[in-house]
């Protein structure tokens, strides 16, 4: 177990997560469940390098906050806008579509509509932090967002907006809401699997 820290949005000791880069690298450091911490502030240099062992013994720190991350249960209704087990989809038109094969989920549009697999909504800390990890097979849109927006638009209050590509990613965002929501889309036509996706937290 490393140093106990409570990590705050601003005014903490400042520190350079290194937990996914250079975990050897970086001081050990674990969440403080109870509250009782050094209080720490994520920057992106000039800190302390640390590396977060989490509350739960998990890398990243925190607990697990999506349902269905490994899509062992089937995410996606007949009807859009519709969550099933954990998750539900939308497109805003045409032949686009979301589909299970009973281990991972494609997100395929039609190259004019977009579409997209979103999260029910995750509880979270305003100003905590909150690592998402997945895996990808191509490239998505990925978000972090207060709500649904419309299809063309995948998330509304959207606070994370970036592509990700083939392979394992994973980001770190700041919650400004006690609900959040995870969403993957697409507009140009492909057919990209998302697997995987976890989010821990808070860190």
């Amino acid at each position: 177990m490393g140093m106990a820290v409570v990590t705050v949005a601003s005014g903490g000791m400042p520190v350079v997560e290194v937990t996914a880069t250079k975990p050897a690298l970086g001081l050990s450091v674990t969440e403080a469940a109870n509250g009782l911490g050094c209080a720490v502030t994520k920057v992106l240099s000039g800190g302390i390098a640390v590396t977060y062992s989490g509350v739960d013994g998990v890398i990243g720190g925190g607990a697990q906050r999506i349902t269905n991350g490994d899509f062992a249960l089937n995410p996606i209704n007949a009807a859009q806008n519709t969550v099933q087990n954990g998750w539900q989809w939308n497109r805003f038109a045409g032949t686009s579509a979301v589909t299970w094969n009973g281990s991972l989920v494609t997100v395929a549009p039609d190259g004019v509509n977009r579409c997209n697999l979103i999260s029910a909504p995750l509880t979270t800390i305003i100003g905590r932090s909150y690592r998402v990890e997945f895996d990808l097979n191509g490239t998505l849109n990925v978000q972090v967002g207060t709500g649904v927006g419309t299809a063309d638009q995948g998330l509304s209050g959207t606070i994370y907006a970036a592509n990700h590509s083939v392979g394992h990613s994973s980001f770190v965002f700041v919650a400004n809401a006690a609900s959040m929501r995870l969403a993957f889309g697409r507009l140009s036509a492909a057919s990209v699997t998302v697997d995987n996706v976890s989010v821990y937290g808070p860190l």
